[in-house]
């Protein structure tokens, strides 16, 4: 029995353990009477919003933005980003920005009917897509899902509802409402991908909406407005920053309660575990595999936020006695305009790189550092590589371009020639949204005259890209890129954006 006894408190402490206790513990909301009326200030601008955004919008589906950032961390997609007076709408940003403290106002306000200028319509065509209008929420959590079973039925969880049962439901259009607003506000404020209205493949548009339905008022309500708002939000992200996938709740634990959080981020980051990869001098691994992204995300959100318990623990990893998968996280999230004692590191890590992967990501953190012969055993790993390898092959161009943009610039001919689409699709996001515009003009200026589809051709294409779009669309979204003097707009109708490329081909012509 006593051995019994002592079996069972070992498992208890163990478990304590893994649960990382104790726990964020955070004061409540303070009264704040100034704050409240500013959310409903906010809140009643919410009518005027006239374009999509996420989590209204039926062109985009998944995922979950914080407009409370300015940094993109790979978040929003380039069709929002594109758009003209791209960013969030201003009260959404202002919104997430408040945190905790505005989620008792959203959440009253989730049956608020008053419409916005936005609004979707189903144009009907013939055995394709469709609207349908039908609960669709996430849950996070087993807790999360009783609460959304219990209140809409497992059909309302995400993506759970049966096909017939969706036809049966099927609408011609909606007008966003303050509430649909809401939702979308509430779910980037509380890490969950709530959409009023999103897309979803193949041309359906799914309508979620707590004006349409109470019932997802009423299970939202249940979900995020039992206890004080600052307590639950800080219960419930702390509980998944001990998940694999962590890097979102991360970052708003920075940004809502930084100085309650620090501390417990910047020990996850330390528990990372780099030595699970396989060893890099490995002569059966024909090259280097990807990397584990959630490490480098984690390590990418939390340094966003400046913390200085983060930085610390982000130096450690700027090492090169460290693993190389450590060190290419640490430099994927290099901040910009690093100090000096950064700078002298990565020079340190370039000169003893011996993976040219490694050398080709100290390149791309820190623009303008240089050692012998990293050009040379660069291409020549571009050459082995090319085939094989589309993610390595453009990190290997994107730091060619870097280090010259005129050496590099017949490397690139030569790859397009030899790979064709896969090889224009590899430069155009080796070049990403880098300022090289004399290297992206050469590139790309004759794909102006190309009027042709990119669609089917198997070119890695960046988002926002669609049947509709033309090569001289891609040509011109890279050169709009390159150089902010040029105005490209993806997403306008085909005569306007004729106009554009017209307007581009004469500018360039000067």
């Amino acid at each position: 029995m006593r051995a019994l006894l002592l079996f069972l408190l070992l498992v208890a402490a163990a478990a304590a353990e893994d649960e990382g206790a104790p726990g964020l513990a955070v004061a409540p909301l303070a009264p704040d009477p100034a704050r409240d009326a500013r959310i409903e200030e906010l809140i009643g601008e919410l009518p005027a919003v006239d374009r999509p955004w996420h989590g209204i919008s039926d062109t985009s589906g998944g995922g979950v933005a914080f407009d409370a950032v300015e940094a993109n961390l790979g978040i929003v997609p380039d069709a929002f980003r594109e758009l003209p007076g791209s960013g969030p709408p201003a009260p959404f940003r202002d919104l997430v920005r408040l945190g905790p403290a505005a989620i008792p106002a959203l959440l009253r306000h989730l049956d608020d009917k008053r419409e916005t200028k936005l609004s979707f319509r189903w144009e009907e065509e013939p055995g394709l897509g469709g609207m349908f209008a039908w609960p669709d929420l996430p849950a996070g959590n087993p807790a999360e899902r009783a609460i959304v079973v219990r209140t809409l039925g497992a059909s309302g969880l995400k993506n759970g509802c049966p096909p017939a049962e969706m036809l049966d439901n099927s609408i011609r259009e909606h007008a966003v409402t303050v509430g649909d607003c809401c939702l979308a506000i509430l779910g980037q404020i509380v890490n969950r991908p709530y959409e009023a209205v999103r897309c979803q493949p193949s041309r359906i548009t799914v309508v979620s909406s707590p004006t349409r339905d109470p019932r997802i008022a009423v299970a939202l309500r249940a979900l995020w407005g039992q206890g004080d708002p600052r307590q639950v939000l800080a219960r419930s992200l702390g509980d998944e920053l001990k998940q694999r996938i962590c890097a979102d709740a991360a970052l708003r634990l920075l940004t809502y309660f930084p100085d309650e959080a620090a501390p417990l981020v910047a020990k996850r980051i330390a528990g990372i575990s780099w030595d699970y990869y396989p060893a890099r001098d490995d002569p059966a691994a024909d090259y280097y595999p990807e990397r584990d992204e959630a490490d480098v995300n984690l390590l990418r959100a939390s340094m966003s936020t400046g913390h200085l318990l983060v930085r610390a623990e982000w130096l450690k990893l700027l090492d090169p006695a460290r693993p190389a998968p450590a060190q290419l996280a640490a430099l994927a999230a290099m901040p910009g305009d690093p100090p000096e004692d950064v700078r002298e590191k990565v020079r340190a890590m370039l000169s003893r790189a011996s993976d040219v992967e490694l050398a080709a990501a100290c390149i791309a953190a820190l623009p303008g550092v240089r050692a012998p012969g990293v050009f040379a055993r660069l291409e020549k790993e571009l050459s082995r590589v090319e085939r094989r390898d589309a993610r390595k092959t453009q990190v290997i161009l994107g730091a060619l371009a870097a280090l010259d943009e005129e050496e590099s610039l017949p490397i690139f001919l030569a790859h397009i020639e030899k790979l064709g689409n896969y090889g224009w699709g590899n430069a155009l996001v080796a070049l990403g949204e880098a300022p090289r515009p004399r290297l992206v003009t050469a590139l790309f200026k004759s794909k102006l005259d190309v009027t042709g589809p990119v669609w089917p051709s198997p070119v890695p294409a960046p988002n926002g890209v669609t049947a509709a779009t033309r090569w001289c669309d891609l040509a011109a979204t890279a050169l709009s890129r390159a150089r902010p003097d040029l105005l490209f707009d993806p997403t306008a109708r085909i005569e306007e954006r004729d106009r554009q490329i017209a307007a581009i081909r004469a500018a360039l012509a000067k």
